[in-house]
């Protein structure tokens, strides 16, 4: 299952142990936000929306074909 990782820089937990999780789960992708902490969606909302939206779009299905 993709799983998207998004840290803040200025978070309680390190950057580096996020990494470690994206690194033990397929298909997971880590961002993170340069200017975020523990509420990156408002501490750093460019960031994180840029990179919620490019996961979406990288892992969304094309429509499947109505087969009769």
């Amino acid at each position: 299952m993709p799983t998207l990782l998004l840290v803040g820089r200025h978070d309680t937990i390190r950057v580096d142990d996020v990494e470690a999780m994206a690194a033990s789960m397929p298909k997971a992708k880590l961002s993170e936000c340069d200017n975020g902490s523990y509420f990156s969606m408002w501490d750093d909302p460019a960031a994180y929306h840029s990179a919620l939206l490019q996961f979406i779009s990288e892992v969304r299905e094309p429509p499947r074909a109505n087969v009769a």
